[in-house]
């Protein structure tokens, strides 16, 4: 016969624990979580949006020369997210294949992640609801023949500049005169109006 267990501790109490060193890695550790010396869901929720960050821009949140941070990318995300400027952050790679409608439901729920707030910042849940609602957008950019896109494009008056695949879908979106300026087309997602 096996001895049960022991327990060292007092019996049918709640755990409780007092934190008196906030440790976490530079970049990722919430700044409220400093001043509050706390842990809570929120701080986990702030991590993540700093790893959505890293995935749309490309990079590490940190910058380190010699083991030492001698950069923090943070912030600027935040800054460029806030004024709408997307472009200085994201990676020219991965831009050039996005749908604008789903890079925008990204990056809006990655920026709302890192509410200065906790309590602002959204719950998982959430965040998992809206990331799929990206995915479903950028997969809804996939599935056009960009060559129909390209022969709309080539119809309009006056001719469409673009570069990508994403960029003549954000042209398209806006409405473009065809038919020497007699008939307007708008595309949205998978249909045309």
């Amino acid at each position: 016969m096996d001895p049960p267990p022991s327990r060292v501790g007092p019996a049918n109490q709640p755990q409780s624990y007092v934190i008196t060193n906030v440790a976490g890695t530079p970049g990722y550790l919430d700044p409220s979580q400093l001043k509050t010396r706390k842990l809570s869901k929120e701080f986990d929720v702030y991590s993540f949006g700093v790893m959505l960050f890293e995935v749309m821009c490309g990079k590490l949140c940190c910058e380190y020369d010699q083991g030492k941070i001698i950069r923090m990318f943070v912030p600027e995300w935040k800054r460029c997210s806030k004024e709408k400027k997307l472009n200085d952050i994201v990676c020219h790679g991965l831009e050039e294949h996005m749908e604008p409608e789903s890079l925008n439901t990204f990056s809006t729920i990655a920026y709302r992640c890192l509410d200065e707030d906790p309590e602002n910042r959204p719950k998982m849940a959430e965040i998992v609801q809206k990331l799929k609602i990206a995915l479903e957008q950028q997969e809804d950019l996939d599935d056009i023949n960009f060559e129909e896109l390209q022969r709309i494009a080539d119809l309009a008056v006056p001719p469409l500049s673009y570069k990508t695949r994403s960029q003549l879908h954000s042209l398209l979106m806006e409405g473009v005169l065809v038919d020497n300026g007699k008939t307007v087309i708008c595309f949205y997602l998978r249909n045309i109006i």
